[in-house]
């Protein structure tokens, strides 16, 4: 049967070679819709009998028939005049009409049904008669005698026996109707497999918008607009774009699912997933990703860079705590140095080993190898040894004095230059002056010179004093060799 969709971008003929008729802003769909409210994929025109049905595809925002909200994946029957509204757009369905054959009727008593007899029906009157003065007939003609009354004929009650038959009959049809109707609402219905797998193929595809309609609305606030969503998922956190995903396991009685992740990063994550029934809907409510190396390095760096020591300092392993200090200890050297760039690479989630590279707030790079270890069920940092450059002996150096940590400042020494004065003397050298800023430029990591600018207080002014560094190679490592006034 004809029928046609009319609305703000004209009328739109819905041809059976076309079904089933996809609507929705995505361009692949037949009929496509741009507006903001609308899914990529939001719903269906099919053929159903004599007519057409509609169905909504677990849309965002909903279909509505006469602005009411149809049950996702259950159709709906259309009838001409029905308002279709998707978002904000508003079609109106039209069907063709039924005609009936011409010239056809039911025969019944020489006219048909419902017709009129082209002429007027005649009246038997009762011939004329005399009658003499007693009253008998005269003339010839027979006397006049009324028409006998009919003979009332029974009328035949309909069988209750055949009532009942027929009437069953119309409940056996409906009811068949019925359960076919339930078995398509329930293969068509969502589910969590559904749901999750939509959400695996959009990240996939780079479509956010149709991966962010497939949270709840809890999860949408927690995680903010689709902007932010779309934003977060390109990246990932410095894991890069998804590259591949699967739906490992889903339980739809538990509404819970697992999807396994590949990033561009060359990193691997699996997330553990619960989901709710949202207006007919299942939708991810909660995201869960499980602890690997590749997400423990990853949180670390993004959070020094974000200056978030707290959760920077709780990726380290209880043992590398001690280590390093107070959370207190950890912020103060982290605040000195301020990272405004972290790179992870070369990460091992099975042998829990991994690289950084760190840009400094002075535009100096340095690198660590870093070692995890799993505590309990979540991945921790337990070593970071910085790959030794001419660049980073001296950060160390730098960085160590203006923490007064002289032991270690005095560590950055090679052995000659610890010859000439013990680490004693060296401390008493650098007590006696107050550093208000050490920063280190010019570094030459090939052949191992740099400079160091000091600000030194004298109490009334700060002064500036630049020297000039030469660095040798001692068992691996860039140690400093000699110092002179720079010129």
């Amino acid at each position: 049967m004809e029928a046609t969709l009319k609305g703000p971008y004209g009328q739109t003929n819905l041809e059976p070679t076309h079904y089933p008729y996809t609507i929705g802003r995505a361009p692949e769909n037949l009929l496509v819709v741009n507006d903001p409210k609308v899914s990529s994929h939001h719903a269906q025109i099919r053929p159903e009998g004599q007519g057409y049905d509609i169905v909504d595809l677990g849309s965002s925002n909903g279909t509505f028939v006469n602005e009411q909200r149809l049950v996702p994946n259950v159709p709906r029957l259309l009838y001409t005049g029905d308002r279709v509204r998707i978002g904000d757009t508003m079609f109106v369905y039209e069907a063709g009409a039924m005609s009936q054959p011409d010239g056809e009727s039911t025969a019944y008593g020489g006219f048909s049904q419902g017709s009129t007899p082209s002429y007027s029906p005649v009246v038997a009157t009762p011939p004329p008669y005399r009658v003499d003065s007693y009253g008998a007939p005269q003339g010839g003609y027979a006397p006049y005698s009324p028409a006998p009354a009919p003979i009332p004929v029974p009328v035949q009650k309909t069988s209750r026996r055949g009532l009942w038959i027929a009437l069953s009959a119309i409940v056996g049809v409906l009811l068949l109707g019925a359960i076919v109707f339930g078995v398509i609402g329930y293969a068509n219905r969502s589910t969590p497999t559904k749901t999750l797998n939509a959400f695996c193929s959009s990240l996939k595809s780079g479509d956010y918008q149709a991966a962010y309609d497939q949270l709840s609305s809890g999860l949408q606030a927690k995680l903010g607009s689709e902007a932010q969503f779309a934003a977060g998922y390109s990246n990932n956190g410095g894991l890069g774009k998804v590259t591949n995903c699967t739906v490992n396991t889903a339980d739809d009685g538990a509404s819970t699912g697992t999807i396994n992740y590949n990033f561009s990063g060359g990193s691997t994550l699996v997330v553990d997933y619960s989901l709710v029934y949202e207006n007919g809907a299942s939708k991810i409510n909660a995201q869960h990703p499980r602890s690997t190396p590749s997400l423990t390095l990853t949180t670390y760096c993004n959070a020094l860079v974000m200056a978030d020591y707290q959760t920077a300092y709780n990726q380290f392993s209880s043992s590398a705590q001690s280590q390093i200090g107070t959370e207190a200890q950890f912020a103060a050297t982290a605040t000195t140095i301020k990272i405004k760039d972290c790179i992870v690479t070369n990460v091992n989630d099975t042998t829990g080993s991994g690289a950084i590279t760190y840009v400094r707030g002075d535009g100096n790079k340095v690198s660590a190898n870093e070692t995890l270890v799993k505590d309990n069920v979540t991945w921790k940092i337990s070593d970071q040894q910085f790959i030794s450059t001419p660049t980073e002996t001296l950060l160390t150096y730098c960085s160590a004095l203006q923490a007064q940590d002289y032991q270690t400042a005095y560590d950055q020494l090679s052995s000659s230059a610890k010859s000439q004065e013990t680490e004693a003397q060296f401390a008493a050298n650098f007590k006696s002056v107050k550093l208000t800023a050490c920063t280190v430029s010019n570094v030459n990591d090939t052949a191992g010179t740099g400079t160091i600018t000091y600000g030194v207080s004298n109490g009334n002014s700060t002064v500036q004093v630049v020297l000039d560094y030469t660095l040798v190679k001692e068992n691996g490592s860039w140690k400093i060799n000699s110092e002179q006034k720079h010129t």
